[in-house]
């Protein structure tokens, strides 16, 4: 490596920071040396510049940059990458709603497999047309040497150079060196109002630049093949870039307002003077409209995290996912208290009288007061009082949680399972109030999981309610059986709870080992101690149900929901009504 290169760029990097503002705080960039480095710090060889978001660190490939003929462009080249760090998009958790935005709106195609290079395209569109307008950068230069390494450009690449035409006031064909037809000359039109007029709000301005580049992403169009090659070196925010970062963004698991909007250009009225009813019905709408808080399903989440290259297993998506989803609705469980301890303690001594027993007679202390025994007179015996103990201590009670989980039931990994939801609320509340849980997911005749006793390990009770069986419909009475019928009235108290809905009712039919499930359903709510509920969703009357009428006069709780959203709520209130203190 030139060291005197070196030494130019490292002088361009405090002039090209204060460009941006003078209160930035970011490290110089780490000047690459070889490729063999560039695979140990997982950096795409082909680049010569980068940022990796989950840090914020600059890369800089001064050898591949001399290769191209860019070494005189340090000022433009890390002005972009510090563009991606202050602004566009800033954080991962900016790049990911521009990536949902633009997911939207290319899936109107089935050209989501796209997002993270359009994403680039837009984010740099807006970072260059900064660059130029304001510090006078020569951006258009770079991509005119990094075109000369195609002998032919693809219909993406005369859009996007001729956005940057119209943007910067170039002569046309200076940059897109091929025809424009009339739709295409309407596109970059459209486009450059985009980065002109969401320059600030610019998450808003993604999904529309998104469906203008769809004409030239499709096969048809050679799938803008030539502008990845043109781009390999320079495609430097498409990701986080960051195997090892495993931080949970948790902010992307609630959506935005406005991201629901798939809206081509042409018919926003903040680009369009002439649809002013329509601005003004939009202005009126966003001051009386106010949406609730929506939640991505756990797919769409999933597919947001791929796009952003963050490496989280499955399993981590899915615990952290409903958790997160459960912190809101955690409350402490109520402690079964047990009565003040009280105990005797020797006070001193009085005079023992006739009528007394016998054994009460503290011979020791009689002769220490006079050697002649005289009943009633020199005879004494211990005097005792009673001191109450510490604050009473406090016991939390069990949980012994059943969450169904046939083939009816969705599949937490990919979408909301309300079930899963709420088994997570009332477990994770049990545990913050000191108690243990046992779970089990449950579907066919001899298909459950189960922790196979009361545990604490808050994740492995996690794996096993946000599990996916999707099997048949038997209730696991063995488990039942296994778990209460030697329990002893000492063992400490358990609340049983089953979230489940019709098919419930096979914890009747079923049988084991000789015994009913009828039987065994209510010794269990004898020998539990601390209760029994099922919250259960029933599309009829509770009535209808004999069977579950029937467990309800055995003494089962039961509590009807009619949608399965409604677990929510009952989650909650069965935590603050059975086991929660009064805060």
């Amino acid at each position: 490596m030139n060291l005197t290169l070196v030494e130019k760029w490292k002088a361009s990097w405090k002039i090209a920071l204060e460009n941006w503002s003078k209160f930035t705080k970011l490290r110089e960039p780490i000047f690459l040396r070889n490729t063999k480095e560039k695979k140990t710090l997982g950096i795409d060889p082909q680049l010569f510049a980068m940022i990796r978001l989950t840090d914020h660190s600059i890369f800089i490939d001064l050898k591949k940059i001399e290769a191209l003929g860019l070494e005189n462009y340090p000022l433009e080249i890390l002005g972009h990458e510090i563009g991606h760090h202050i602004a566009y998009p800033g954080s991962i958790t900016e790049l990911g709603k521009m990536l949902v935005r633009i997911q939207k709106a290319l899936d109107l195609s089935n050209l989501t497999f796209y997002a993270t290079f359009v994403g680039n395209i837009y984010t740099d569109l807006l970072i260059n047309h900064k660059l130029f307008l304001e510090f006078n950068y020569r951006m258009y230069e770079i991509y005119q040497k990094l075109q000369t390494q195609v002998k032919e450009v693809d219909s993406f690449w005369l859009f996007y150079m001729r956005i940057y035409e119209i943007l910067w006031a170039l002569p046309k064909g200076s940059l897109a060196q091929g025809k424009i037809s009339g739709e295409m000359e309407a596109d970059a039109e459209l486009a450059n109002r985009i980065v002109r007029n969401y320059a600030v709000d610019w998450l808003k301005g993604a999904g529309e630049f998104a469906i203008l580049c769809i004409p030239y992403l499709m096969p048809e169009q050679r799938s803008a093949i030539q502008t990845q090659k043109i781009l390999s070196t320079w495609l430097d925010a498409k990701s986080v870039n960051d195997k090892n970062f495993k931080k949970f963004p948790v902010e992307l698991m609630e959506t935005d307002e406005d991201e629901e909007e798939v809206m081509h250009p042409s018919l926003d009225p903040v680009l369009n003077d002439s649809i002013l009813e329509d601005k003004e019905k939009k202005k009126n709408s966003d001051k009386i409209e106010k949406k609730s808080k929506k939640f991505r399903d756990p797919s769409q989440f999933n597919r947001i995290l791929k796009d952003m290259g963050l490496s989280i297993s499955q399993s981590d998506l899915v615990y952290n996912y409903y958790k997160q989803r459960a912190l809101p609705y955690l409350i402490p469980f109520i402690h079964k208290k047990i009565p003040n301890s009280s105990e005797p303690i020797l006070e001193g001594f009085d005079i023992w009288e006739v009528s007394s027993p016998l054994e009460n007679i503290n011979w020791f202390q009689t002769a220490l007061k006079s050697p002649v025994v005289i009943p009633g007179y020199t005879t004494l015996e211990d005097y005792f009082g009673t001191e109450t103990g510490q604050e009473p201590k406090t016991e939390p009670v069990d949980l012994d949680l059943y969450v169904d989980c046939s083939g009816s039931m969705p599949n937490p990994a990919t979408e909301i399972s309300y079930l899963a939801l709420a088994g997570t609320i009332v477990l994770l509340s049990a545990l913050r109030a000191g108690a243990k849980v046992q779970a089990t997911l449950w579907s066919g005749k001899g298909q459950f999981k189960t922790t196979n006793g009361f545990i604490d390990d808050e994740k492995k009770l996690m794996e096993i309610v946000t599990g996916y069986i999707g099997g048949a419909t038997a209730f696991p009475l063995n488990l039942l059986e296994e778990t209460y019928a030697n329990r002893k009235p000492t063992d400490k108290k358990v609340h049983i709870l089953v979230i489940s809905d019709e098919g419930i009712d096979t914890l009747h039919t079923e049988k084991f080992k000789g015994k009913s499930g009828k039987e065994i359903s209510s010794m269990v709510v004898t020998k539990a101690g601390g209760g029994a509920t099922m919250a259960l969703n029933l599309y009829y009357n509770l009535k209808s149900y004999p069977k579950i009428v029937e467990m309800q006069k055995q003494g089962w709780d039961i509590h009807v929901v009619k949608t399965w959203e409604d677990l929510i709520k009952f989650a909650f209130e069965f935590s603050k009504k059975n086991y929660s203190q009064n805060l």
